[in-house]
């Protein structure tokens, strides 16, 4: 091994030329778009996706919906000066019905 390279650690920079001058030292900058980000950037997206729709749906099935929009019409029918009292409220998507 040549007393040149003896001198040189793992931690150097080698530029390929045979010397460790700092002005040819040329430093690489990390791609942020590259396609392993984008793979994590799409399997979050669908990851957050897949929690949003499972809870809308749960909190359908739970009757949420249904008690927001009720409190919404009593407090809006109240300001008009009308009594809405409903012993059975639901709210269906398809059709949509009250």
């Amino acid at each position: 091994m040549p007393e040149e390279e003896v001198g040189q650690g793992e931690g150097t920079p080698n530029t390929g030329s045979g010397h460790n001058d700092p002005g040819n030292i040329v430093v690489r900058r990390r791609r942020v778009f590259t396609r392993r980000n984008l793979l994590f950037f799409i399997a979050g997206l669908s990851l957050a996706t897949i929690v949003f729709v499972l809870f809308s749906v749960v909190t359908y099935k739970y009757g949420v919906y249904d008690n927001y929009i009720k409190a919404q019409l009593v407090d809006r029918f109240s300001a008009m000066g009308m009594v809405f009292d409903a012993d059975v409220f639901r709210v269906n998507i398809d059709p949509l019905d009250v």
